[in-house]
């Protein structure tokens, strides 16, 4: 379930309850496990009576919104039957043998996308696995068939407050990209939510080879949000960058899954609603330079040009078990993230359980290059090594900005941000400034 207090009195002796939404009403039916951390914003599309018209001519106005993916379901391992992999005995186990069909069927709940009226609960829209014809509050997407049990990431495009895209991973290895494009009065159409707003996929990051795809090895799931980097450039023009790593959340002791990775995904359609989005062809892993012994700026790797990096890269994470559990952070010009790292065998529930480690990784935006800011690296000669560093046991939960030159982890690790390119602003006082 997920629920809305009203705290704005703050001499009430409770809360008031909003409202509340959960699998037992008919909107909300494909709703999981609530894992995906609700997010909030703001959202325009045409007139309906009762949400967002309020006398002529306050039509269409925003309209402020809860934003969540359907949650977590495990995964269907056999011909559409599902089993709970959280439940211990269903997988529960760090030795999770169960793991190694995680790709056949569908998983009955969890696999859908929600947007709700922050004020009332009341379904705006939602996707889910279909093919059936849209509607103005349901999309069907064939493909949706894992649950999104990761926060969902939002984007203001054209930084006017109103939300324009969304992103977000599921646990089956897709990254989807959510069109909800702006109503502008006079030129969309009265159906704007059923003709626009649509979800597709823009990475398949599942290995292509069928028989690699349902390996114990390589079951890719995503627990954790993106964090997207808004009109990026390289040589060869613009694109809205998104950064997200996978790790069996559910399963954090697993080490049967030896290749999880670090992401970073060009998305160069970043116009919202653009219909080339719904003609494109997926990424899918080769799609992406493996940049985990390459681009070590000044050394013998090989190099990393942009049409290499066309579409973007990924970095192997190496260690047995090592596992992406906490959302990236972009400081200065590079790439925060923390893995785990199990170093350790034994069921969830059994006494005496390894806490397992953490480490920190800060890596080159543009290619995931080392940066010397870990190590202290002098000079242009780096390893591979000098993208991470060791922290302490247990899962670190992240990082966070604590000035814009500084980060600290929730374990207590702090360090240094890159530098920053100077950004120039121009601006002209209307009857002061001559213009030239």
């Amino acid at each position: 379930s997920y629920y809305a207090l009203d705290i704005s009195n703050p001499d009430a002796t409770t809360p008031n309850l909003l409202w509340k939404v959960n699998s037992g009403m008919a909107d909300f039916a494909e709703l999981g496990l609530t894992f995906s951390s609700p997010r909030v914003g703001w959202v325009r599309f045409e007139d309906v009576t009762g949400l967002n018209q309020f006398g002529t001519p306050l039509a269409n106005v925003p309209v402020p919104v809860v934003i969540f993916g359907g949650g977590y379901n495990g995964h269907a391992v056999t011909g559409g039957a599902s089993v709970d992999h959280h439940k211990s005995g269903n997988g529960g186990p760090s030795k999770d043998t169960i793991l190694g069909t995680p790709f056949m069927g569908n998983d009955t709940q969890g696999n859908a996308i929600y947007i709700v009226h922050a004020r009332t609960g009341q379904l705006l829209w939602k996707a889910t696995q279909g093919s059936g014809s849209a509607s103005a509050t349901n999309f069907q997407a064939p493909e949706m068939k894992h649950g999104i049990a990761a926060p969902v990431s939002p984007m203001d495009a054209d930084g006017d407050g109103i939300l324009d895209r969304l992103y977000v991973a599921d646990t089956g290895g897709r990254v989807w990209r959510v069109d909800i494009p702006e109503f502008v009065p006079g030129v969309s159409t009265a159906s704007h939510r059923r003709d626009t707003w649509k979800a597709t996929v823009l990475a398949d990051l599942r290995p292509s080879d069928a028989a690699l795809a349902v390996s114990t090895d390589n079951d890719l799931r995503f627990f954790h949000g993106a964090t997207l980097v808004r009109r990026a450039r390289d040589g060869i023009g613009v694109y809205d960058a998104v950064y997200l790593g996978s790790g069996d959340r559910a399963h954090p002791q697993s080490e049967t899954n030896k290749h999880n990775w670090f992401f970073l995904l060009k998305d160069r359609l970043t116009t919202s609603g653009d219909p080339a989005v719904a003609a494109r062809t997926p990424y899918v892993p080769t799609d992406l330079l493996d940049v985990t012994d390459a681009c070590f700026a000044g050394s013998s790797s090989p190099a990393c040009s942009d049409s290499d990096l066309s579409k973007g890269w990924r970095l192997a994470l190496e260690a047995t078990g090592e596992k992406n559990l906490s959302e990236p952070f972009i400081g200065g010009e590079g790439v925060i993230f923390t893995t785990y790292l199990p170093q350790g065998v034994g069921p969830d529930d059994a006494q005496c359980v390894p806490l397992g480690a953490s480490r920190l990784y800060q890596v080159s935006l543009d290619t995931g290059a080392p940066l010397r800011f870990l190590h202290d690296v002098v000079g242009d000669t780096f390893s591979k090594t000098d993208r991470w560093i060791n922290l302490y046991s247990g899962i670190d939960g992240g990082v966070v900005a604590v000035s814009p030159d500084f980060w600290i982890t929730s374990t207590g690790k702090s360090g240094k941000n890159p530098p920053q390119k100077p950004i120039q602003f121009y601006w002209r006082e209307n009857g002061v400034d001559a213009v030239k």
